[in-house]
C-alpha cells in the first residue's frame, strides 16, 4: 500500500467542527411532529440529524445493509484485515457496520459535511477505530491504490452528470488492483412523477457508467423490489399519488408503526437472501447496487 497509505491510518481521524451547527439541528428535530415528515434536502443542515434519528430503527436502513453485506460476503473472508474507505458516509453508521464485520481490518469515514460528520463522531465503533475526514469525492485526501475496498451508499445522484464519470475514475484511483468497488444509488420506477427533482438510475445506466469509468462490474442487482412493485401497481390505479420512489425530492424518513417496520424489515432481509445465497439479481426495485472489481493498469 505505500508509505503514504500507511501513514494515513497511522494518523487518526481529522478534527470535526462541533458546536451550533449541531445545537441548530438538534434544535429543529425538537420541533414539530408535523415538520418531521416534510422532505428535506442534503443542503439542509437538519437533514442528517432526522437520518441519524430514523436510520437505526428503519427497516429500510437495516434492509439495504442486508443487500450490501450479501453482496460482500463471498469477497471478505475472515482474517484478511482489508482497508476500506466509505465515501459520502454521512452520519457514518454503514462506515461503523463495516467495521463490525470480521475481515475488515480499518474503515475510513469521508464526507463533506461537518454537521454530518459531528454525528458520526458521537456514536461509538464496534471494537475498531473509524477515522472520520472532511473530503471532497472528487478530488479524494488519498494515495493511489491505498483501500482493498471503496463503498459510496447514495452520493452519485447528488453530483453533477458532468461530475459522475469524474468520480467514480477516481474511486478507481485510490482502489488497490483486483480490489473492490461496492455503489449504491436511487433505481428508477416505470416512470417518475412529474415536477420531481429526484435522480435515479436505471440498472444498465449505472452499471455503463462504471465501464465507461474503468470499473469492471462484477454484479448488478436493484434493492426493495417489492415495496417498488407494490408502488408502482399502486400508481396504477392511484395515478395521481405516484411517486417513483418513496424519497420524492428528498429525504422524508420516517420510522413506521413496529408491525410494519417489521414486516419491511423481513421482506427486505429475504429479497438480500435471494441476491446473496442464490446469487439472484432483482429486475427492479427502489435502490441499485453495482459490485465491481478494479482490474490491473
Amino acid at each position: 500500500m505505500g508509505a503514504a497509505c500507511s501513514r494515513l491510518f497511522e494518523e487518526g481521524p481529522s478534527s470535526v467542527p462541533r458546536g451550533w451547527p449541531v445545537l441548530s439541528v438538534l434544535g429543529f428535530m425538537q420541533g414539530s411532529e408535523k415538520m418531521s415528515r416534510l422532505p428535506l434536502t442534503i443542503e439542509q443542515p437538519a437533514y442528517f440529524g432526522r437520518l441519524s434519528t430514523e436510520e437505526t430503527t428503519h427497516w429500510w436502513s437495516h434492509g439495504m445493509w442486508d443487500f450490501a453485506e450479501a453482496l460482500l460476503a463471498p469477497w471478505i473472508r475472515r482474517g484478511e484485515s482489508l482497508r476500506v474507505v466509505d465515501v459520502g458516509c454521512g452520519t457514518g453508521l454503514n462506515s461503523r457496520r463495516l467495521a463490525s464485520l470480521s475481515g475488515v481490518g480499518m474503515v475510513v469515514g469521508l464526507d463533506r459535511s461537518p454537521i454530518a460528520l459531528s454525528f458520526a463522531t458521537r456514536q461509538a465503533s464496534p471494537g475498531k477505530t473509524v477515522p472520520w475526514m472532511k473530503g471532497d469525492a472528487l478530488k479524494l485526501p488519498f494515495p493511489d491504490r491505498c483501500f482493498d475496498l471503496v463503498v459510496s451508499f447514495d452520493v452519485i445522484q447528488h453530483l453533477e452528470p458532468a461530475d459522475r464519470v469524474n468520480f467514480l475514475r477516481e474511486l478507481v484511483r485510490v482502489t488497490r488492483e483486483g480490489g473492490r468497488l461496492l455503489l449504491r444509488s436511487n433505481g428508477r420506477g416505470a416512470r417518475i412523477a412529474e415536477g420531481t427533482a429526484l435522480v435515479a438510475f436505471r440498472i444498465h445506466e449505472l452499471r455503463d457508467l462504471l465501464v465507461d469509468s474503468g470499473w469492471c462490474v462484477e454484479r448488478a442487482t436493484h434493492g426493495n423490489f417489492t415495496g417498488s412493485l407494490l408502488q408502482e401497481i399502486r400508481g396504477r390505479f392511484l395515478p395521481g399519488r405516484h411517486v417513483a420512489h418513496p424519497g420524492g425530492a428528498g429525504l422524508c424518513l420516517k420510522t413506521p408503526p413496529p408491525m410494519v417496520n417489521s414486516v419491511m424489515r423481513w421482506i427486505a432481509w429475504w429479497e438480500a437472501r435471494l441476491v446473496g445465497s442464490l446469487q439472484i439479481n432483482l429486475p427492479f426495485g427502489h435502490s441499485t447496487f453495482v459490485l465491481a472489481r478494479r482490474e490491473a493498469s
